[in-house]
């Protein structure tokens, strides 16, 4: 299953989309003893069902953290300081970065871990994910061994009980190794990563990629106007 069928079928589902109600907040007992436990820096991304009825629609938690270790950069008179969040200012590390995968009903209320097929993206945390359809887009993030390469990951749920991930071969320079970033997916069509950290500075650049080309490319976008300052 490719990107490019993804984004394209979004297109056709948007009106059946646009006519689900929205309820109001209200707790939500939570069934089972598979939830994630705590934990920071994991993505939460929301899929559906097949054939796009959001009506079986599932959350998708991938990666994350388990702990901090370290301590943050402090001033001369001892407060912490504002500066740039990159690990080498502050002096923090993710400990107990995972690749797990977590499923969470949102009918029945119940998490369920799952192993998918394939070979899954190394453990990670701060990293950015996107949905395109039935598919969990993931890219950068910091582990164990410090900042992930810039990979591109697809967890594929186009056979819901069999889910599995693939690696997208993405040709040319793009974003460079990052965490804290945002990742988006734009017009249905374009997935769009900005900002976050490359451990020395804070970054402002964005960058698109169109799921409907091939082969897949990273383009920097440099002519829309006047850019967020960097975050």
């Amino acid at each position: 299953m490719q990107i490019d069928d993804q984004a394209s079928a979004l297109a056709q589902r948007s009106s059946s989309v646009s006519s689900v109600g929205v309820s109001r907040p209200r707790p939500f007992p939570i069934i089972g003893e598979a939830a994630p436990g705590p934990r920071c820096g994991h993505t939460l991304t929301t899929i559906t069902g097949p054939d796009g009825d959001v009506n079986k629609a599932k959350l998708v938690l991938f990666g994350g953290a388990t702990a901090l270790e370290g301590s943050t950069a402090k001033n001369p008179d001892g407060t912490p300081s504002s500066g740039s969040p990159g690990p080498a200012a502050s002096g923090i590390r993710l400990a107990g970065a995972t690749n797990d995968v977590h499923i969470f009903d949102i009918r029945t209320g119940t998490w369920v871990k799952i192993t998918p097929m394939g070979e899954p993206p190394s453990p990670r945390a701060a990293h950015a994910a996107a949905a395109v359809g039935n598919m969990v887009v993931v890219q950068g993030g910091i582990g164990p061994a410090g900042l992930a390469s810039e990979d591109l990951h697809v967890l594929d749920f186009t056979d819901m009980e069999r889910p599995r991930w693939h690696r997208v071969l993405v040709q040319g320079a793009g974003p460079s190794a990052r965490y804290a970033h945002t990742l988006s997916l734009v017009a249905n069509r374009f997935l769009v990563a900005m900002g976050g950290n490359d451990g020395k500075s804070t970054l402002g650049d964005a960058w698109a990629l169109d799921t409907s080309e091939k082969p897949y490319q990273w383009r920097k976008i440099t002519d829309a106007g006047e850019m967020p300052c960097p975050r």
